[in-house]
């Protein structure tokens, strides 16, 4: 192979080899969930859990934040943004989640 084609090789394969090495890892479950959750303010919020659901104070949640009831009816559109504050049938917070 003459230097000519040597180089024009090299031009060619090197930007390929350096797409190839920022190929992204993909998450664990348990990161993207982590991940979603931080988007929302699971982590912030995570003191309401075990609370009355006659406690919260709509003023200190989040914009779009919903309180689900037990049959509740409720959109199944997945907004990460959005806080979900679930409530069982004594009324007291259960768990958080975004969506």
């Amino acid at each position: 192979m003459n230097i000519a084609k040597t180089v024009k090789v090299i031009a060619i394969a090197m930007p390929l080899l350096a797409l190839a090495a920022c190929k992204t890892v993909p998450l664990t479950p348990e990161q993207e969930a982590q991940l979603q959750s931080e988007e929302c303010g699971v982590p912030t919020f995570q003191y309401l859990v075990g609370m009355p659901a006659q406690s919260l104070n709509p003023e200190t949640l989040p914009p779009m934040t919903r309180v689900i009831y037990p049959y509740s009816a409720v959109t199944m559109d997945f907004n990460p943004m959005r806080l979900n504050i679930y409530v069982n049938d004594e009324g007291f917070v259960t768990r958080l989640a975004c969506g």
